[in-house]
Formats: C-alpha cells, sequence, structure tokens
C-alpha cells in the first residue's frame, strides 16, 4: 500500500504506524524454483538484485509472496543515495554488489504455500510477521521490517506509515 501525506500527528490507539524506508518498494515471489522480484510497476528486478533473489529462493517454502522494500545502509540508516548506485543496472558485477549490498526489509507474508494470507487482519503481531516470519529462514538479505529496518518512533512520524487496525489488507494493494 503507497503512503500517503497527512499533516495529521494525533493517532489512537487502533493505528498501527510503521517506519518508512527510503528504498525500492518491491513484491517476491517463489514459485517452487523459480524467484522474481518485481516493483510496484511491475518492472522485473530479480537480476538487479541477485542476493535478494537468492535469499528468497533459499527459503524452505515451494511457495511465497512477500512485500517489502528494497534498501541500502549507511551504517544504521537507510539510504537511498547509495541504493541509486544500483537502481536500474540490470546485471550488476560481483564488485558493485558487494560494494552497494542491499536488503530485503519484508513488511507482509501475503501467501505461503498457496495460503492467501491477505484476508487476515492487520494487527502489530501480524505486521511484525510474528508468525508467519517462523516460515521463513532469515537469509543475510532478507530481514523482517521490525527487525533490521527499525519500527517507527513517535518522535519520527513525519516518516511513518500508519494502518488502522485491525482490517484486511485492502484488494487494491494486492499484488498480482
Amino acid at each position: 500500500m503507497l503512503a500517503t501525506l497527512t499533516d495529521r500527528r494525533d493517532f489512537g490507539g487502533d493505528w498501527l504506524l510503521e517506519r518508512k524506508l527510503d528504498g525500492e518498494r518491491c513484491v517476491a515471489r517463489k514459485d517452487g524454483g523459480d524467484v522474481r522480484l518485481e516493483s510496484r510497476t511491475a518492472k522485473n528486478l530479480s537480476t538487479t538484485y541477485p542476493e535478494v533473489s537468492a535469499g528468497v529462493a533459499a527459503q524452505r517454502s515451494d511457495g511465497l509472496l512477500l512485500d517489502g522494500e528494497l534498501v541500502a545502509f549507511d551504517g544504521e540508516q537507510t539510504s537511498f543515495s547509495r541504493l541509486q548506485q544500483r537502481l536500474g543496472v540490470v546485471k550488476p558485477s560481483p564488485q558493485l554488489v558487494a560494494e552497494y549490498p542491499v536488503v530485503y526489509c519484508v513488511f507482509d507474508l501475503l501467501e505461503l504455500d498457496g495460503e492467501d494470507l491477505t484476508g487476515r487482519p492487520l494487527t502489530p503481531a501480524a505486521s511484525t510477521l510474528a508468525v508467519p516470519w517462523l516460515a521463513i529462514e532469515r537469509a543475510a538479505p532478507l530481514a523482517a521490517a521490525q527487525a533490521r529496518c527499525k519500527p517507527a518512533r513517535a518522535a519520527q512520524i513525519s516518516q511513518d506509515c500508519g494502518s488502522k487496525v485491525p482490517q484486511p489488507l485492502p484488494a487494491t494493494a494486492r499484488p498480482p
């Protein structure tokens, strides 16, 4: 779901705030031995981020549909300028991959081994992938959004995303 800019700063307990990361949105699909990374405009990113493709391929489950953000770090902060070194490079050299590593911060597990999980209510537990994440190994370039990709803090509300809870994922926000 795309973030919407607002001046609102007063959120009640029925809202879930998550950190807005400075990266490239990506849906990852694993179907047996096939892996595809896709931008929100349906551009194939699989060869652009081979380390992420390999991380998704290494998962034990035969079928996965993940939603997340591809980010590059400068220390503990995400850095869009570092990510820009990889944007649009269809087949990066091993040296470029090593100099500008990318992490896939996973927000949601949308499907697991053929089971559609998008109808489940969005809750704080679900947002951290507490239950579904047990089915996913945390391979090096993969990270739960709440782990490496730091959660929101009230002081950073201008850079956070919010969702009212509990609610199922809207059909318009579901990837194809």
